[in-house]
């Protein structure tokens, strides 16, 4: 090849070059690059923000901050509902408070099927951005509003913009409505109180001193266990679907008279700024209504009576809530721990009583008698007896309303002899033992009592109404002896 025809063949390609760069800079159709005083369309600080409205032509979703700084997804009637504002939401935030235009779009309108976002600061002041639905080459048509909150008619832009889709968009999709905390009830492991209700029984139970209670039908101590497996289906009970779209009517979900309903109180203690202490009960609530179709796999439910929010949960994590109040009863005669008991007085017998007292004295157990002596005993059978009472479990429930007749009582008392606890043993219909402690029935079918106890055979008899004689205790016993 001739030097002519190198040369020219490179003039030529830097021809095509410098054509390429200022077509690529040419503005769209009816464009022009935006002036440095209108680049700048927002400018605000995202931890500002105390309210963020996201509207479609078909749905509008709103997300407002409270005092405590705790975001909430606000329905149609200004229901909320707990939202976690994400670092990723907080990225878009931070992108969308400084909105830059890239050009101005001239003869250019924003469509009539537009969304916006509309975000209310601290201050009263109002941003609306408007913006076309869909993205060309990454980029959008949009208005900006700026007001001060009090005359919504001011501050219309009439200027369309270019600006970049990943400053919009980010917070846009899906915008509040995908903020919604998923858990059905919330703040399950904070509770003070919970309530089970159904058509026919209710079941209130407390936390006390951090150990869960039964309130109600009877006043008694908790399983353990199945409080723990309650408060951790409890926490896992999810929000499968928001039911927003043509939501069916209470009565039709079968939510007006709802199979299950589940009520949380959560006592909050907070100081005001005299330094006062100020309580208040928070409470959340969830009732479960009917299936919501013919496969039973998932159940209406609602957050309260009068709420217009209409939701889907699995049914699976509802069936693993026993509504039996048997079922959150503890499974032993008493919740005493063996180390704080340090006096045992068992009577059994009907028409002759014997009653026997034993105090504990430097980690063994000796027998108290009558004139106020003691003799050693073998410390195993008071191990087993306080094993039992303590440790074996059966089947609790709620104490029958018929008399008793006990055929053994274990008394508990601490190192002074202050009574703990008293247990009556006695016999069902069917002949199984059962030790009634306060309004709970413990039932053994696989009875295997301690040497103690003692308990006279099962007799028709021993069913028969009769006053229990009075508790005597035996002489007591100086620690010398």
């Amino acid at each position: 090849m001739s030097i002519k025809a190198i040369i020219g063949a490179v003039v030529l390609a830097m021809v095509l070059i410098i054509a390429a760069f200022f077509l690529n800079r040419a503005q769209p159709t009816g464009t022009t690059p935006a002036a440095a005083d209108e680049r700048q369309l927002l400018d605000f600080r995202p931890r500002d923000v105390v309210r963020i409205i996201v509207s479609t032509p078909d749905a509008t979703h709103t997300a407002a901050r409270d005092d405590d700084l705790n975001w909430h997804y606000l329905t149609s009637n200004d229901e909320q509902w707990p939202a976690v504002i994400s670092s990723q939401v907080l990225g878009a935030l931070g992108d969308f408070s400084a909105l830059e235009s890239l050009n101005v779009a001239k003869d250019r309108e924003i469509p009539d099927d537009a969304s916006s976002i509309r975000v209310e600061l601290i201050d009263g002041t109002v941003a609306t951005v408007r913006f076309s639905r869909e993205a060309l080459g990454g980029k959008l048509l949009a208005t900006v509003k700026k007001t001060d909150g009090s005359d919504e008619s001011s501050g219309i832009a009439e200027t369309v913009h270019l600006v970049d889709s990943n400053s919009i968009l980010p917070l846009a999709v899906p915008g509040p409505a995908g903020w919604r905390v998923a858990n059905a009830l919330h703040g399950v492991r904070d509770s003070s109180r919970i309530t089970l209700e159904t058509t026919s029984e209710m079941i209130q139970l407390a936390k006390m001193d951090g150990r869960w209670t039964v309130r109600s039908p009877v006043s008694a101590r908790a399983n353990s266990e199945a409080m723990e497996s309650l408060l951790e289906t409890l926490a896992l009970l999810d929000v499968t679907r928001f039911v927003e779209s043509n939501p069916p009517s209470r009565s039709a979900a079968g939510l007006e008279t709802p199979r299950l309903s589940i009520t949380l109180e959560r006592d909050v203690r907070t100081t005001d700024d005299e330094g006062r202490t100020r309580s208040r009960v928070e409470s959340t609530s969830l009732l479960l209504g009917d299936p919501t179709d013919a496969s039973g796999r998932f159940l209406f439910a609602s957050p309260s009576p009068t709420s217009s929010l209409v939701m889907e949960v699995p049914s699976d994590r509802i069936t693993q809530i026993s509504t039996a109040p048997r079922n959150y009863l503890a499974l032993t005669a008493s919740q005493l721990a063996k180390e704080d008991v340090g006096l045992i007085t068992v009577r059994t017998g009907y028409d002759t009583v014997t009653e026997r007292g034993f105090r504990r004295h430097r980690g063994e157990w000796r027998e108290m008698l009558p004139d106020g002596d003691s003799k050693s005993i073998d410390t195993a059978l008071l191990d087993e007896l306080l094993a039992f009472v303590v440790e074996e479990p059966g089947e609790p429930e709620p104490a029958s309303t018929d008399e008793m007749i006990s055929a053994g009582r274990v008394t508990l008392h601490d190192a002074s002899g202050r009574p703990l606890e008293s247990i009556d043993f006695g016999y069902t219909a069917d002949r199984t033992v059962f030790a009634r402690s306060g309004a709970v029935d413990v039932l053994y079918y696989d009875f295997s009592p301690p040497a103690l106890l003692n308990l006279p055979a099962f007799s028709d008899r021993s069913l028969e109404p009769r006053q229990p004689a009075p508790i005597t205790m035996p002489g007591s016993v100086s620690p010398s002896k």
